[in-house]
């Protein structure tokens, strides 16, 4: 067994165990107990949605409420469950952050930084609220607020039998809800960001998990270089166009 396998183990309950898993010590008193061991080596790069899709993504939510919600998710990287469980204290408006619970790896709370593109709606949405109070009453729970988001990139809304309500975006990748995250971490590595800085943000235990899943978005030399000679000729341009 390789190192790679006895990394992640995921247990499954099964009456055989197939080639690709191997029974461990607790399958000797629990015959059905079986151990699928996956090669982290192989692990995909993660999709994400472009910025247009998104914007189009959170334009067609039809309250304030749930723009609002979209755009945090899409422009923050926090979790469905955490984003749900904010408050208005945990909005700094000076600084356009917000306060997030900690996650399973990472305890401490976490300073997350508001896209400006995003920061309208969810402080129009907040600005009127006590501060104790929940910012999406309306979402009861992380399910819902993904079927929201499924029948948004899809059909649409439909009704008891069946019919479109509310038509849908009918994206050709349709991605679910946790890929906001992905669209976040991909976004401001391509721009430059630390991986220490996305790696906090999103939660994770070590920078070490973070460029696991997004190194292949972590900006080389080659494409600082095109970056910076890109912009020169941008300025240049503007110069001469005065």
């Amino acid at each position: 067994m390789t190192d790679a396998e006895t990394r992640s183990a995921r247990f499954t309950r099964r009456g055989l165990c197939s080639s690709t898993t191997v029974r461990d010590s607790a399958a000797s008193t629990r015959p059905t107990l079986c151990v699928t061991f996956r090669d982290r080596s192989t692990r995909r790069t993660p999709s994400s949605t472009s910025k247009t899709e998104v914007e189009r993504i959170v334009d067609w939510q039809p309250t304030a409420g749930r723009r609002a919600l979209f755009a945090l998710l899409y422009r923050t990287g926090i979790e469905i469950s955490v984003a749900l469980s904010l408050t208005r204290a945990d909005v700094n408006p000076p600084t356009r952050e917000v306060r997030a619970p900690g996650t399973k790896t990472s305890t401490g709370d976490r300073i997350a930084r508001v896209a400006d593109w995003a920061w309208p709606m969810l402080w129009d949405l907040a600005q009127p609220m006590l501060p104790a109070t929940r910012l999406f009453p309306e979402t009861r729970d992380r399910w819902t607020a993904s079927d929201w988001h499924r029948h948004t990139v899809g059909e649409g809304t439909k009704d008891t039998h069946g019919r479109v309500i509310h038509e849908g975006l009918k994206l050709r990748q349709r991605l679910p809800m946790k890929n906001a995250r992905h669209h976040w971490a991909v976004r401001r590595l391509r721009s430059g960001s630390p991986i220490h800085v996305v790696q906090r943000q999103l939660g994770h235990e070590s920078a070490k998990l973070a460029l696991d899943v997004y190194g292949a978005f972590v900006p080389t030399g080659a494409h600082r270089d095109r970056a910076e000679k890109n912009a020169t000729e941008y300025e240049e341009r503007r110069k001469a166009a005065k």
